[in-house]
């Protein structure tokens, strides 16, 4: 049942990330530096390399270097040691992703002249591409893009500028591609990306201004695809992406603005698809990182926010074929969607509507098929993994770990990375699916910042709901997914936490699928005012999962209340959880969640807040014997409908403490809320 919520007072605000508890949580693969001190900086990036992930570590020994791990303790090490000794050779992994990896490092004498490679091993660890000393000026080398066995990259020499380079991708001595703009000057050439087996890229020629190009590897087959912006304009294409076996970028031909266009590596092939902002102005709009329009491809077409007028209020989620007609909306949405993640065939994304803040949706490129992937779940997305026909995400600031399995409302909270870290506050980089296991760095006051895992092997156990309380009976919605591997499972609960009574979950059908299996357990014959304990373990060869709760059988229940208030049990009429009938601002659930009386003006009776600190405060013990409602409070900055955001309960038990710092904002308000269990 939806919660109802009572505006408690206006305040600065930010929020503060969820976690849930009574859910397994991230494993710590290794304490590299032991101790309290970090062995992985905070702005450290990691990145894949078959099934391993690759960073940067000290283990107090070594300086930062380049560390490798399977997401286990023992497949943790260092990978190679490049600036011997104490010195860090500081290794930053380039946008370029893949196998192999490319990375650049701090080493003198060669800290602007070359970048490395690494297979994941340390003999496949070397210098990837190092230009004669003195031959750049101060700017990396930088790689673009591997075709095949051949890497492009740019650099910067004396006599010609910044231009398109190639190596091989095994070892090789490098060679200029072409000097495109001849000169001193350079081209300046950008990253782009493969078709056909030949490189887009853009770069610039001082007939041209900055135009697409393209490149077999050859001087002869480095040419310019077409001059969008004719003349000296630049129309600097870019997002360049593919789907369908086309070339799709964002370029401004000076008469249409910043829009969507197509190519097929040919001038006449390479056009503007479709004009969504009509006129100059811009349709995509870039430059504005991180809210900006960027191209995804998924199921063969390409995905990107769009808006078809100047102002901010006509954006949506856009779809293409390269045809016109085939370049349609999918939502509209209030602001441009700065999230979407190809997840196989379809997508996932985050869009902000006029109906919710922050649902997760997802699209099969069709306007029927672009849905929330379960209506009501709330949460933010900046990280998602397939796994079978379904995916896991989260966000980097919050601690629940969701998994969906494809299918309708199969979509549950299966683990919590925030609680089991004491002292963390998000992770500082985006986890990464290493084989099996996710791998997030995040700090814990017991070892500083490290690499903890997630092993997505193991049966999947959904965050436990209990409901319908009353003050002998309740029920619990359950549900376990095997994740591939023959799966049992059970539930064992009772007044202590050595349980007592045990059911088996029957793993109706398959019990190897990767499909949540659902169960809706009544539980008879609890003793009033008893907190009963709640585990739900399932296991398999891989290992075991298990998440718990617990709830006390209500000396009252709200069936009783509005029996004794309004003489039926049902939630219906007058007695309804959304009626007010002494009209005094306060639904009939706050009510009773508050031991207020329905029929008498008594809001002043409600938890009071005060500033203490630099922070708005609101402490308050719930009536007792009142078990059946969850208690929150959520912030907002504009009263809007779905802008609402849940702030943290410091407090446990019957105890509820809720905090809004006002350091950095204003005009927020805060309110709390009582949702039925």
């Amino acid at each position: 049942m939806r919660p109802l919520a009572v505006l408690l007072l206006l305040a600065a605000a930010s929020s503060a990330p969820t976690a849930t508890a009574g859910l397994p949580g991230p494993y710590l693969v290794k304490d590299i530096t032991p101790g309290g001190s970090s062995g992985i900086p905070d702005y450290c990036q990691l990145r894949v390399v078959g099934n391993m992930v690759v960073f940067a570590a000290t283990d107090g020994t070594t300086g930062y270097e380049l560390w490798k791990s399977d997401g286990t303790s023992q497949g943790t090490a260092l990978l190679k040691d490049i600036r011997s000794g104490s010195i860090s050779s500081d290794p930053y992994m380039e946008p370029l992703s893949g196998n192999p990896l490319y990375f650049s490092v701090t080493q003198p004498p060669y800290s602007y002249e070359q970048f490395w490679r690494t297979d994941g091993s340390a003999a496949g660890t070397v210098v990837a591409v190092s230009l004669p000393s003195g031959s750049v000026s101060e700017s990396y080398p930088a790689p673009h893009f591997q075709v095949g066995n051949t890497l492009y990259f740019s650099a910067h020499t004396w006599g010609k500028g910044r231009e398109l380079w190639k190596t091989s991708a095994t070892g090789g001595t490098p060679e200029i591609v072409a000097d495109i703009a001849p000169g001193s000057s350079g081209s300046t050439p950008l990253a782009g990306t493969e078709l056909a087996g030949l490189y887009y890229f853009s770069a610039i020629q001082s007939t041209s201004g900055r135009e697409l190009w393209r490149t077999d590897g050859t001087t002869g087959g480095t040419v310019l695809v077409k001059d969008i912006a004719a003349g000296t304009a630049d129309s600097s294409p870019s997002k360049f992406t593919t789907a369908g076996g086309l070339l799709y970028f964002i370029a401004n031909d000076g008469i249409h603005g910043k829009e969507l266009w197509r190519s097929d590596g040919t001038t006449a092939g390479t056009f503007l698809v479709k004009d969504i902002c009509p006129g100059i102005d811009d349709g995509l709009y870039i430059n504005a990182y991180p809210y900006d329009s960027s191209l995804y491809s998924a199921g063969g077409l390409v995905y990107f926010s769009a808006r078809t007028a100047p102002d901010s209020s006509h954006w949506s989620l856009w779809r293409s074929d390269g045809t016109a007609a085939g370049t349609f909306p999918l939502l509209a949405v209030n602001s441009i969607v700065s999230k979407i993640i190809p997840i196989g065939g379809n997508l996932v994304f985050v869009p902000v509507t006029d109906g919710g803040t922050y649902q997760v949706w997802k699209s099969d490129g069709s306007i029927a098929g672009t849905v929330p992937i379960k209506p009501g779940v709330k949460c933010q997305l900046n990280y998602a993994f397939p796994s079978g026909s379904g995916f896991y995400f989260g966000y980097s600031r919050e601690g629940a770990l969701w998994q969906s399995d494809g299918t309708p409302g199969g979509v549950y909270n299966v683990a919590d990375f925030l609680t089991p870290i004491s002292g963390t506050n998000g992770f500082p980089t985006l986890p990464v699916m290493a084989g099996e296991r996710i791998c997030l760095v995040a700090r814990s006051q017991s070892t500083g910042y490290e690499l903890w895992g997630y092993d997505t092997a193991l049966p999947s156990v959904a965050l436990p709901r209990h409901y319908d309380l009353t003050r002998t009976s309740a029920r619990l919605e359950l549900a376990v997914n095997p994740n591939g591997t023959a799966t049992t499972a059970k539930l064992e609960y009772g007044p202590t936490t050595a349980y007592g009574t045990t059911v088996e979950l029957p793993m109706t059908s398959s019990n190897a699928d990767k499909l949540f299996h659902r169960f809706d357990l009544p539980l008879a014959g609890l003793n009033t005012g008893t907190t009963y304990h709640y585990k739900v373990s399932a296991t398999s060869s891989k290992g075991t999962q298990a998440a718990t709760g617990s709830f006390t059988a209500p000396a009252t229940s709200q069936r009783d209340w509005r029996m004794g208030m309004f003489g039926t049990p049902e939630n219906t009429g007058v007695a309804a959880d959304d009626q007010d009938p002494d009209q005094d601002g306060i639904a009939n659930v706050l009510e009773y969640a508050f031991g207020l009386n329905p029929f008498a003006p008594d809001a002043g009776n409600l938890p009071r807040a005060s500033v203490s600190g630099g922070y708005l405060k609101c402490n308050f013990n719930q009536p007792p014997g009142i078990a059946d409602i969850i208690y929150g409070a959520e912030w907002s900055s504009t009263l809007e409908p779905g802008s609402w955001a849940t702030l943290n309960d410091g407090g446990s038990g019957d105890a509820h403490s809720f905090s809004l710092s006002a350091a950095y904002n204003s005009s927020m308000f805060m309110r709390l809320t009582a949702t039925p269990r």
